[in-house]
C-alpha cells in the first residue's frame, strides 16, 4: 500500500484552477513478474468558480516485467 499526494493546476475554458490531490494505491502481485494496481484519488479544486466540483478517480492497472535474467548481487568484497 502506498499513500500519494500532490498539487498542480487544471485548465478550464478561460481559466486555470489550482488543485490538490490525495489517495492510496494498492498493488497485488499475481506472479513475481505480474501485478494488478488499484489507485484511488481525491481531487480538490481550490477555486470558487461556479460549476467546478471535486473529483474522485479510481484506476485499475496491470503491469508486467519484460527484462532478461535476474542479475546476481555483488559479493561483499567485490
Amino acid at each position: 500500500m502506498s499513500f500519494v499526494a500532490g498539487a498542480g493546476a487544471a485548465g478550464f475554458v478561460g481559466t486555470l484552477a489550482p488543485i490538490i490531490d490525495a489517495g492510496v494505491i494498492f498493488r497485488f502481485f499475481t506472479t513475481p513478474n505480474n501485478s494488478l494496481k488499484l489507485d484511488f484519488r481525491y481531487f480538490k479544486f481550490l477555486t470558487s468558480i461556479s460549476g467546478i466540483t471535486d473529483n474522485y478517480l479510481i484506476t485499475v492497472g496491470y503491469s508486467f516485467n519484460i527484462g532478461g535474467q535476474k542479475q546476481e548481487e555483488p559479493g561483499e568484497f567485490e
